[in-house]
């Protein structure tokens, strides 16, 4: 988890050197500095992600790749906003100790891929909605990414997977300096 946390660690402080003037040059900069492109890139990683886990020819390392990609569209749009994407872990704990999902939604997602794309589908509209929003609530936009992240996860979990090699990967990437992070 400490490398993982490496990768968080990298995205925040680029956002705070964009914030002190310094030249989007990396990709992730290059993300940090345009709302539009954050925008883009959640939709395009969400539709990746269904898109992958409809194939017939399924793939779990694909599968992986996408959520990864999800989920570090999230932590961009975050840092952008100035809150730790730990705060939406947080949340998602929270939510679990407060009950959310009901055992019932929770069922139907586990029964249902249709329902589990159109919550995906719902969060990442929202929290695209609230990215673009100049009076943005903090604590809407937390909530929001956490629902999406937890959906990305319900996903995964339709095919046996946990988020641990989401996290991994998004940890290596930023170790090997040659994925998305950079």
């Amino acid at each position: 988890m400490r490398a993982y946390m490496n990768s968080l660690q990298t995205i925040e402080s680029r956002a705070a050197g964009l914030r002190a003037g310094r030249q989007p040059t990396t990709y992730t900069e290059k993300l940090l500095a345009d709302q539009n492109e954050r925008v883009k890139k959640l939709g395009s990683e969400v539709v990746e992600l269904v898109r992958e886990d409809t194939r017939p020819d399924f793939g779990e390392s694909r599968l992986i790749g996408e959520a990864s990609d999800t989920i570090y569209s999230v932590e961009v749009m975050c840092a952008a906003r100035r809150i730790s994407f730990l705060q939406v872990l947080d949340r998602i704990q929270d939510q679990l100790r407060e009950g959310w999902p009901s055992q019932q939604m929770a069922t139907e997602l586990a029964e249902n891929r249709v329902a589990r794309y159109q919550s995906l589908g719902a969060y990442s509209a929202r929290l695209v909605a609230e990215e673009c929003n100049p009076d943005f609530s903090e604590e809407g936009f937390v909530d929001t990414a956490a629902n999406l992240v937890y959906m990305t996860g319900v996903i995964l979990a339709g095919r046996g997977l946990t988020m641990r090699p989401v996290f991994n990967e998004l940890a290596a990437r930023n170790e090997n300096a040659q994925g998305v992070l950079s």
